[in-house]
């Protein structure tokens, strides 16, 4: 799904451990980013993430300056 908000989305999954996976997006700013963590599918996925994984997910966000 394309989100005006979203610039890029990639996944990964960890070469060495095929049950973990890197999320990786891209906003033009924090504003459109959290515009984007507000849309109803983002709000979906957060709530019910926690059914298909063992350990709770982290959250890191950057800044390009």
């Amino acid at each position: 799904m394309k989100d005006k908000e979203n610039l890029a989305y990639v996944h990964y999954q960890n070469t060495n451990n095929e049950n973990k996976y890197l999320i990786l997006e891209h906003s033009d700013n924090q504003e459109d980013l959290y515009a984007r963590l507000k849309t109803k599918h983002l709000i979906n996925f957060q709530e019910h993430i926690e059914e298909f994984v063992t350990e709770k997910p982290e959250l890191l966000f950057l800044n390009e300056k």
